[in-house]
Order: C-alpha cells, then structure tokens, then sequence
C-alpha cells in the first residue's frame, strides 16, 4: 500500500502507530489526517468506513506450549507463562482469556512489543504465547513455527477508516489507498462466520 502511494503521489508521510482502540484521539485532535479504529461511529466532522476484519488467533511454539502449557491452557498456567501484548493500551489478550474463563484473569505475566512485526518475531523467538493477526501469520506459511494455543477461541476485530469531513486532494489518495488495500487484506465479518 505504501509503495503504491508514495510513488503516485508527492507526498511526505509520517506513519504513527497506536493500538486501534486508542488512534481517534490523534484524529480529533488534528495530529492525523486519518485513522483505522475499532469504532464504527465517526466523532462530529468526520466519516467512518468498514474497512473489514481482522482476525486474531493465539499462537505459541511447540517448545513453549510443551515447556508451558502441558495440560492446555488453563488458568493456573496462565498467571505462569509470558503472553507478549502490543502495548499498555492493549486489551484484545484480556478478551481472548475472558472468553476462555468466563472471568477477567489479570496478573499474568506480559511482554509489551508494539510493533506487530517485532511481536511476531518475539512469538516465533518462543518468549511468549500472544495474539497475532491470521494473516501475518499465514503469510509466513509453515516457516512461522507457530501453532495455535486456543483454536476455539478466534477474536475478530472490525476496523473503520476514520477522517475529515473535507479532505485534501492528497488525503483523499490516502484513503483510497487504505480502502484499497484494506479491501484485498481483511476479510469480511461474513466470511468469518
């Protein structure tokens, strides 16, 4: 997507990433021209669009479940091991364990790696077991190592493509890119069901 942007158009870009639940403060305050977020509905002066799901599975590997995990995921093993979070901001780890448990577990043991590629990597390096999306995942193939700790238990995100109301000619390139791109990557909540 980025190549294809900034190839096309002349334009300087400064990425910023934040968990997807955190980034329409940015949007409101005028430090972004636009946004992916977990809220459907837009704050006054802006729009929204689906951009589609991304789905999240919990991965580990077979050294780290057998060495962690040796009679499944429960909860005592749960305040044992490591899980590796994106960020402080992060809950999707505390929604995949209160959809096992049917209980919120909240002393457990985390690494925060915010960067989705470096937590990727710290979950095929084996320090951890964590949410990872399908699709990063399935891009590395059998080559990822990793092996899912929770298979019952997917999490599927719905994102939107937040911005202004009234956009530049170059932020409107901006959003078609990430429509673009988004409608090729995500899947549709549908399909997911």
């Amino acid at each position: 997507m980025l190549r294809s942007l900034l190839t096309r158009c002349r334009i300087a870009l400064e990425v910023i990433v934040d968990d997807q639940a955190h980034t329409l403060t940015r949007l409101t305050r005028g430090e972004v021209i636009g946004c992916v977020s977990t809220e459907c509905r837009p704050p006054a002066g802006f729009q929204a669009q689906a951009l589609g799901t991304m789905e999240y599975r919990c991965y580990a590997t077979r050294d780290f479940i057998s060495q962690h995990f040796p009679q499944g995921l429960t909860v005592a093993a749960v305040l044992r091991a490591p899980a590796v979070v994106f960020n402080r901001k992060d809950t999707l780890h505390d929604a995949l364990l209160q959809s096992m448990f049917g209980f919120a577990v909240e002393r457990y043991s985390r690494h925060y790696v915010p960067a989705s590629g470096t937590l990727l990597q710290a979950l095929r390096f084996g320090v951890g077991y964590g949410l990872a999306p399908v699709i990063q995942v399935e891009a590395l193939g059998s080559e990822s190592g990793l092996v899912e700790v929770a298979s019952a238990h997917p999490l599927a995100v719905d994102l939107y493509w937040h911005r202004w109301e009234h956009e530049s000619v170059l932020s409107q390139e901006v959003t078609k890119a990430v429509i673009e791109h988004s409608a090729a990557a995500l899947r549709s909540r549908s399909a997911l069901d």
